[in-house]
């Protein structure tokens, strides 16, 4: 394990570095000119710890839309028929998302090196033993037990109340069960940190079919692509995507699961978890034809789009095999979407309307990635949803039969090239839409 004790960040002091961050920000510059900092080299010594506090700040926003943006190059990849290169682009979306959410809560992780913001407003930084990816998967492991559900449960708010908030009156015992989520969703992070050893060498070092790499067939891959691009439709209440329900009712379901000893028929136990969920809903006082909605969702005999999403998380196929990639996509998914929401939880300290508070930032980035024409004045970054709703209709309605992506490629550049921007998930994430 890193010798770095990553449980004692604080992340209150990352926040009021963040909110120092705000008239910066607002003016499009990040961080201020002559910071110690601006130069990208966080690991320098000696450490000044209130200038490397901000750094961190800064870098979960900044992990969080890089790691988008590497999901979406994987998927644009793996639309064209090259999943060495896919499953290559989703393993470092997966780090930067790790990155992210670490540096939310005060752990900054610089190459092999880790800074750790403390209560008391000091920043320890320190080398970690192994490699950049091995003191990260640590960093991380060592940072979850206990601590995961802050993010897991606090940050998402499906139907309008946090999973902790239906955990609450659900009355079952979930620590255990978001430790479990980031383990499996980090998966490829513990392969990165094995090195040379790990399978992931397969896609990032080897020559493309060489050693002989199965694809998927084309139709399979893109109807999971297509789940997991709707997964994160904005739901039009706040920053909520579809994925948090279906994080809400897998979590739901793993819970009851975890603390049911009682030895009793399939049927029983259905009743039993329906009357857990119904009496949760009315607890929550969501409203009785929206509470029917949702019983309906959370129904285990009704299995939603997308649900599966959990269970390919979970694999752990070797790299030359037709699903490891969608197995990696899957994880990435998950990990950027906890990566989001504490994007949007720091973005919170810069005021009450931190989308204008961070104008020139985002007006930037849009026009560089290409999300919207320069000059063009965007109401509501739910539009941005638009634009990939109608790409990934597009390359649905494409005539059957192709072997491969190329042909969807050549005939749906435009439909293509939308869904490798991912980024746009940031924005409608991290900001009210």
């Amino acid at each position: 394990m890193t010798p770095v004790n990553v449980g004692s960040a604080d992340r209150r002091l990352v926040r009021a570095a963040m909110e120092r961050l705000t008239p910066h920000l607002a003016a499009g510059q990040g961080l201020p000119p002559g910071h110690r900092y601006a130069d990208g080299r966080p690991g320098r010594q000696p450490v000044n710890d209130s200038a490397l506090a901000e750094y961190i700040a800064l870098s979960a926003v900044q992990h969080a839309f890089d790691g988008w943006a590497y999901w979406g190059r994987a998927v644009a990849a793996e639309i064209s028929g090259d999943s060495n290169v896919a499953s290559h682009l989703g393993y470092y979306a997966e780090l930067r998302a790790a990155k992210a959410i670490l540096a939310s809560e005060g752990i900054g992780l610089f190459a092999n090196q880790v800074a750790v913001v403390h209560g008391n407003g000091r920043c320890v930084l320190e080398t970690g033993q192994g490699s950049s990816h091995k003191v990260l998967w640590e960093a991380l492991e060592e940072w979850s037990k206990g601590k995961a559900q802050g993010i897991v449960f606090r940050l998402l708010g499906p139907f309008g109340h946090s999973i902790s908030d239906w955990l609450q009156h659900f009355s079952r015992s979930s620590n255990a069960v978001a430790e479990d989520w980031l383990r499996a969703w980090g998966l490829d992070l513990q392969e990165l940190a094995k090195g040379e050893s790990g399978r992931r060498n397969v896609a990032s070092y080897e020559p493309s079919g060489c050693p002989q790499t199965e694809r998927e067939q084309s139709e399979k891959a893109l109807d999971h692509i297509t789940r997991l691009w709707r997964s994160c439709q904005p739901t039009g209440t706040g920053v909520n995507l579809a994925l948090d329900r279906l994080v809400l009712r897998a979590t739901l379901e793993s819970v009851f699961q975890a603390g049911d000893a009682e030895e009793r028929s399939a049927s029983e136990a259905r009743d039993q978890y329906c009357a857990k969920v119904r009496h949760t809903v009315e607890s929550l006082s969501l409203g009785q034809s929206i509470g029917q909605a949702i019983l309906r969702f959370l129904d285990p005999q009704e299995i939603p789009e997308g649900m599966d999403i959990f269970e390919i998380a979970k694999r752990t196929s070797d790299a030359r095999t037709r699903t490891h990639v969608t197995e990696v996509l899957s994880r990435a998914v998950l990990l950027l979407r906890l990566a989001t929401a504490c994007a949007h939880d720091l973005l919170g300290e810069l005021g009450t309307d931190p989308r204008a508070a961070t104008q020139h930032w985002w007006e930037s980035r849009h026009v560089r990635r290409g999300l919207w024409p320069v000059g063009h004045t965007l109401d509501s970054f739910s539009d941005l949803w638009d634009e990939a709703d109608e790409a990934l209709d597009t390359l649905a309605n494409q005539p059957n039969g192709g072997s491969t992506f190329g042909l969807r490629s050549s005939d749906c550049a435009s439909s293509v090239a939308t869904l490798a921007t991912a980024e746009r998930i940031f924005f409608w994430g991290s900001f009210a839409a």
